[in-house]
């Protein structure tokens, strides 16, 4: 199975070959097979979540529930491939899915030659055979993920190709690493139209950006893209979509972007040189990539700028608040009183951070532990909001707290475990603003509206919690609530590939792009007050 691949094999022998392939092409076309929604099953099976399950359903399926798609694609390709393998006569011929695609006639004749009878192939390809998948950070760790049937596959790869000169050849490039002229770009921005990060979206949604000068930076880390929302006119609505290795947390100020991904933060500087680019409609505001600071994997989940220009950060896998450092991976500028030390263990799943005057000033948690994973077992009542100027706890017994802001003069925030939007009234009781279709996590206002992150699955930590308890649709998108009424006032929902979103800022800009790297960086130069007054011009 090669997802939208075909090949077809016709022949009374057809059964007696093997034919091997790459995983990594193979994984990033099962993906996309996916992705468009034309192979799945009917009906799914109950108790799955997120994209519909597409092509073979296989053993052990419910495990996957949660996954990322390139986790449950690769298990899904290497079981398949497997049990395919494992029952092949030992006298079966060999071929592989590169020579087939290279040469069809010349592997027909090999292998009608071999079998004493004609074979007829006919292969169906969706684009490019040669073109490694622009997923492939996603793919590798989906491989990894399953390493133990990875390494399964290869050892009969090894077997099958040893009786095969021809499908030797090929097979020898698995293992190796891509060459670079194949690798996909970092962070290569692209249009989501005609793709399979398809959306739709009430006509409020456009116009609520177009009223206030904005767009939405919304970040997928399942997916691994930034997003910009952004309508060129008041009535259409345009989403951009920029690579990214597992971003989360995002942070906006004034001329600053900050986007944390899988082991780093890469920040971005804004500048209005848009018709350098040379596209149109011509951008009012570019984000140039101006650094990359590395931090390790420590899971970053909210973020913010202070007054000062610092960027804080939380730093979830170790339970503290931390600051970027040019020179360190990270620092402790603060941890709650119940941790007891620094360890890489998520005791407590420390994840939303407010800032309050231009300071940091409360986090959430989701709950007051101090072992390797304890709020998992206290994850539907557990949760905490806390006011990091005096250690005191100003709201208990949350279930899945995220997003804290300071909005108004009052403390909003999200219960992703019950799927709402909540204000703390003065005696440090939550009060619902309303109820949502979907997790809640990611939240920033424009005006009296709320907008707010949904997603349609989160992993397994969902389960038993209220949210999971209704057989509800779960959506995924960005939702707009009237905080004056608390009622639903338009939406952008994705429809297909994206299930997930984790956070939401707006840009103060109408028609704002991410350049990718060498797009401006190697001819867009940024100078401080003190040197510009040196620039002849």
């Amino acid at each position: 199975m090669a997802g939208a691949d075909l090949i077809a094999l016709g022949s009374v022998a057809a059964s007696e070959v093997v034919v091997l392939r790459d995983p990594r092409t193979a994984v990033g076309a099962l993906m996309s097979g996916w992705g468009s929604g034309r192979f799945a099953i009917d009906p799914q099976p109950e108790g799955w979540w997120g994209d519909r399950w597409s092509f073979t359903l296989i053993d052990g399926w419910q495990e996957l529930v949660g996954q990322p798609l390139a986790v449950v694609c690769a298990r899904q390709w290497l079981t398949l491939q497997l049990a395919a393998m494992r029952a092949s006569a030992p006298d079966s011929k060999v071929t592989s899915f590169e020579e087939l695609v290279a040469d069809p006639r010349a592997a027909e004749a090999r292998l009608s030659a071999e079998l004493g009878g004609p074979v007829r192939i006919r292969v169906e390809m969706a684009g490019d055979p040669w073109k490694h998948p622009q997923n492939l950070s996603e793919v590798r760790a989906g491989l990894d993920a399953n390493a133990g049937l990875l390494e399964e596959y290869f050892a009969l790869v090894d077997l099958h190709a040893s009786t095969s000169a021809s499908a030797g050849d090929w097979v020898t490039g698995y293992r190796e690493p891509l060459p670079e002229a194949q690798r996909p770009p970092a962070e290569v921005s692209q249009p989501s139209t005609g793709t399979r990060f398809h959306s739709e979206f009430t006509a409020s949604m456009p116009e609520l950006l177009a009223a206030t000068g904005t767009s939405l930076l919304i970040t997928t880390y399942k997916s691994g893209h930034a997003i910009i929302a952004r309508t060129p006119d008041g009535v259409g609505l345009d989403t951009y979509f920029t690579s990214l290795d597992r971003p989360m947390g995002a942070a906006v100020a004034g001329n600053r972007v900050a986007i944390g991904a899988a082991d780093s933060v890469v920040v971005y500087a804004r500048h209005d040189v848009g018709a350098s680019l040379g596209i149109e409609p011509v951008p009012d505001a570019v984000l140039v990539p101006k650094a990359i600071v590395f931090t390790g994997d420590v899971s970053i989940h909210d973020m913010a700028w202070d007054d000062d220009g610092t960027l804080w950060f939380v730093n979830t896998s170790f339970s503290c608040l931390s600051t970027l450092q040019p020179y360190a991976s990270f620092d402790c500028s603060w941890k709650p009183s119940w941790i007891s030390g620094l360890a890489a263990e998520d005791r407590c799943h420390l994840n939303g951070l407010a800032s309050r005057d231009g300071r940091p000033r409360y986090v959430t948690a989701l709950a007051r532990t101090n072992t390797p994973g304890g709020w998992r077992d206290q994850r539907g009542t557990g949760g905490v909001i806390v006011d990091i100027t005096t250690d005191e706890v100003i709201a208990t017994g949350l279930c899945m707290p995220h997003s804290p802001r300071w909005h108004n003069g009052r403390m909003w925030f999200l219960q992703s475990g019950t799927g709402t939007l909540h204000v703390l009234d003065p005696g440090g009781q939550p009060e619902e603003v309303c109820a949502l279709p979907g997790f809640t996590r990611g939240l920033t206002f424009l005006g009296p509206y709320a907008v707010v992150g949904l997603s349609q699955v989160r992993e397994s930590v969902f389960t038993g919690l209220p949210i999971t308890d209704t057989a509800s649709e779960r959506n995924c998108g960005v939702w707009i609530i009237d905080t004056r009424t608390g009622q639903h006032a338009g939406h952008l929902r994705f429809t297909s590939a994206v299930s997930e979103i984790f956070d939401v800022h707006p840009i103060p800009a109408r028609w704002p792009h991410i350049a990718d790297p060498g797009e401006l960086s190697r001819s867009c130069f940024v100078l401080d007050p003190q040197t510009l007054p040196h620039l002849e011009r």
